[in-house]
């Protein structure tokens, strides 16, 4: 799973996943204009791995809904969840 966040954060920002009880943090300011990326347990700022300024927390998805929350002083939020697709 790819989470795909634009953004702007001043002090960086959280993803709560309250379903899981999964946080991941990330530390440093970015603006919308960044692609932040969270590719399985790797961070990415741009094409850039950032894991050292995360608390290098993973997301996870529990079955059915999930529910989730960006936390932090954070504006102009677009968050975009990519699946891989899978034939059976």
């Amino acid at each position: 799973m790819k989470i795909l966040i634009n953004l702007n954060a001043s002090g960086g920002f959280e993803l709560v996943n309250y379903t899981t009880g999964d946080i991941f943090k990330y530390n440093k300011s970015i603006d919308k204009n960044t692609d932040f990326v969270l590719d399985g347990v790797y961070a990415y700022r741009d094409i850039n791995r950032v894991g050292i300024d995360t608390n290098r927390g993973i997301i996870t998805l529990a079955p059915g809904k999930n529910e989730f929350k960006i936390k932090g002083d954070v504006s102009d939020i677009k968050t975009t969840f990519k699946f891989p697709f899978i034939y059976r």
